[in-house]
Order: C-alpha cells, then sequence, then structure tokens
C-alpha cells in the first residue's frame, strides 16, 4: 500500500469489487516508532520507494471516507530490540557485493534467532501506539 501513488483510488475499486461483507485485509509501513530517526525513516523512503506512511489516524478516515468499516488495526515490530534487529538488517542490505557472503550469513542469522527475540519482545513489551508496519482489516458493510 505503502508504495502507491494514489492509495484512495486503489482502496475505492477495491471496495467496488468486494461483496458486501468482504474483508480487506493489508498491511503498510508505519515507520512511526518514535526511536526510528528521520534519516533512517528518509533513507527507507528512498531505497523502497514508498509514498506514504501510515498511522492509525491517518489511514482510519480514508477507509470511512470510502465507505468501509475498520475491524483491526494493529502495529507490529513495536519494540525497541526489533528495532535493533531491523537497523542491523538494514545495515546488512548496504554492504558491498563483496561482502555478500556475511549478508547471507548475517540474514540467516536475523531470520532465525532474530524472529525468535522479536517475537518474544513483542509478546512482552509491544507498543501500543507505534511500530515499523501497520496491519489493517476492514470490511465492506452488508447491502441493507
Amino acid at each position: 500500500m505503502e508504495h502507491l501513488l494514489d492509495d484512495r483510488l486503489v482502496m475505492s475499486h477495491i471496495f467496488r469489487l468486494l461483496k458486501p461483507g468482504g474483508v480487506f485485509v493489508f498491511s503498510a509501513d508505519s515507520l512511526s516508532n518514535p526511536e526510528l530517526r528521520p534519516a533512517e525513516r528518509l533513507r527507507h523512503q528512498m531505497r523502497y520507494e514508498v509514498n506514504n506512511y501510515y498511522r492509525l489516524e491517518t489511514i482510519r478516515p480514508k477507509l470511512e471516507k470510502i465507505g468501509f468499516e475498520l475491524k483491526e488495526a494493529r502495529y507490529i515490530l513495536t519494540t525497541p530490540l526489533t528495532l535493533s534487529l531491523v537497523r542491523q538488517s538494514w545495515s546488512l542490505e548496504r554492504l558491498p557485493n563483496l561482502l555478500k557472503p556475511f549478508y547471507i550469513a548475517g540474514n540467516i542469522g536475523l531470520n532465525t534467532v532474530g524472529a525468535l527475540l522479536s517475537n518474544m519482545s513483542e509478546r512482552f513489551a509491544r507498543r501500543a501506539d507505534s511500530g515499523l508496519t501497520l496491519l489493517i482489516k476492514a470490511r465492506k458493510p452488508m447491502a441493507e
């Protein structure tokens, strides 16, 4: 969703195509974690061609204006530990090609041990108000 130039247009088309009661589920970059530095946000935006970052207070009115009912919304990747692991993955991406074996090994480590640590930290210290990604579940109302 964060890569679209006109997210409202896409959401409107999805709304039109869904049957009444149909569910629209998506994730979008939020990068709303307060410990995230502006330079990191900008670097991510440039590298991944991000046009929009999402917060609950910005996505809710868009969905409701189109006609969706917001059913669930929650941030993921919310803890300082998770942010640290993501920063490590970003550092690996910047390694020169000569060091690609370290990139591969580092990603394997982050995807195994890092994922376990991240899941544990999210379970015990999760923030509800911000994170790196926002998960959304919206529903097209039933026909009246």
